[in-house]
């Protein structure tokens, strides 16, 4: 879609860990990390909040991107 290739190289939960410890208290790392990687946060409720407000339903960040592709060109 975008025309040239993205690549993802993941940290390691230790190196995510060190990374932000340098930018953001202890607390709010565990808590990230605890959210993320324990999976103890659940995202899965849909809220009619984008209907309500633009009169639209909202669309798939698919539909998005492929909608915004060429501002990242």
């Amino acid at each position: 879609m975008l025309g040239r290739d993205l690549r993802f190289h993941p940290l390691t939960d230790e190196q995510d860990r060190a990374d932000m410890s340098e930018r953001m208290p202890e607390e709010y790392v565990h808590a990230f990390l605890s959210f993320y990687s324990d999976r103890t946060l659940d995202e899965s409720l849909i809220y009619p909040t984008v209907e309500e407000v633009t009169g639209h339903p909202p669309r798939t960040f698919h539909r998005w991107a492929v909608a915004h592709a060429n501002d990242f060109r």
